[in-house]
């Protein structure tokens, strides 16, 4: 979690267990009172590609737990049976943990095009080092001071969630990004985040008794001593 300034950590959770859950749709953040897909799920964006409100396309859901089972068309969604890369890559590490083929893609080109927001993160690499699981994460595009913190610190909790649903220690989230960027309207938010000293991290407190990666739910997280500097204000780009 961020130090330099403020950031949420309960959007962060809803939404890696939204991906988790399959949804594309952010209905299922609503149900957690979180907003953050909302400007790009209005009916003026969902209808530019002929979804319904609210729905945002093949997007990391989609990807992680249905890879190649969606049909887009104008105004419907046809499901097929997908491959589901989580359930996957799960059976694989417990059956055969040095294996080399732990990935697990978020990019589908095809996909990409019924996209109104194209995935930036989700491809993942997974290895396994005696007792510890180590995770990279291959970032093709970031918002350097909003959407790089936020997705540092939901793929940290990710790596903590396979750790225990694998009985295997977390081990190192190596996080790479292709092209990272600060907006122009940005630029005053990171200077002033710039001038402050980094702050002690928090720690994370996950229920030890979920070992189903599909069953955690945001009571399961507490997340201890957080205590980072005040707010800056820095406008998200649309």
């Amino acid at each position: 979690m961020l130090t330099l300034r403020k950031q949420w950590f309960k959007p962060t959770a809803a939404e890696m267990l939204w991906y988790l859950s399959g949804s594309t749709n952010v209905e299922g953040l609503h149900a957690h009172d979180v907003h953050v897909w909302d400007q790009w799920a209005t009916p003026e964006t969902a209808g530019t590609l002929g979804w319904r409100d609210g729905e945002l396309g093949p997007i990391y859901g989609a990807q992680w737990r249905d890879f190649g089972g969606r049909v887009y068309k104008p105004g419907i969604i046809e499901h097929v049976k997908g491959f589901d890369q989580i359930s996957y890559i799960l059976k694989l590490l417990r059956e055969n943990p040095h294996s080399k083929r732990g990935r697990v893609v978020g990019w589908n080109t095809p996909d990409m095009e019924r996209c109104f927001v194209a995935t930036c993160h989700g491809d993942l690499f997974f290895s396994v080092l005696g007792e510890q699981l180590h995770m990279e994460m291959v970032q093709r595009s970031g918002d350097a001071p909003i959407g790089v913190p936020f997705n540092t610190a939901a793929y940290a909790l990710l790596l903590l969630m396979f750790a225990q649903c694998l009985s295997l220690q977390p081990g190192v989230f190596s996080h790479h990004i292709w092209d990272a960027h600060v907006y122009e309207d940005q630029e005053d938010g990171v200077r002033a985040m710039l001038q402050r000293e980094p702050k002690t991290y928090p720690t994370l407190k996950i229920n030890p008794d979920v070992t189903d990666m599909f069953a955690f739910t945001l009571d399961d997280f507490e997340l201890v001593g957080y205590d980072p500097h005040p707010v800056i204000r820095i406008p998200v780009a649309t």
